[in-house]
């Protein structure tokens, strides 16, 4: 794909974020990088967490790995949750080890997210870890609404498009 035609995919994103789903199935057949999957995108954290998704979605899982890998390189402090679906990903593709190195850096920056803590405890578990009882209780104990943070907004402060 032509750096014009990025370019192009990239401000149609822009303009019109739900266009995202049509344009990857579009480009689909292209067989794109995940570079150039990622350049279709605007340089932001939730954009590149839907794109993530969306090839997710479609079984790009290295394009999906890239673009999260992205997403989380360009989030904010109150993004930081972006690590889980990374690590989901690469727990759902039997990479506990990576799962858990990218769960612990999301959790340095927001340490109360109960999903963080279920993904921390699945890693754990899949690696035979006994400490993963441990972390699947803080995670049932995180997952009590603490107050300020609406029960259906488990990662509080993201923009709604990555809610």
């Amino acid at each position: 794909m032509g750096e014009e035609k990025v370019r192009a995919a990239r401000g149609a994103i822009e303009r019109d974020p739900d266009l995202l789903g049509d344009l990857v199935d579009q480009v689909l057949p292209l067989r794109l990088s995940g570079a150039q999957w990622v350049a279709m995108v605007p340089e932001s954290a939730p954009a590149r967490a839907e794109l993530g998704a969306a090839l997710e979605e479609r079984r790009l899982l290295a394009e999906a790995a890239l673009a999260y890998r992205s997403a989380i390189g360009v989030a904010s402090a109150g993004q930081a949750p972006l690590g889980w679906m990374l690590a989901r990903l690469e727990l759902r593709e039997k990479r506990p080890r990576e799962a858990l190195a990218a769960i612990e850096v999301a959790l340095t920056q927001a340490p109360d997210h109960p999903e963080l803590h279920l993904v921390r405890a699945q890693a754990l578990a899949a690696l035979g870890d006994p400490t993963a009882v441990t972390a699947y209780r803080l995670a049932v104990l995180q997952a009590e609404v603490p107050a300020g943070r609406p029960a259906d907004q488990p990662f509080g402060v993201l923009p709604p498009r990555t809610q």
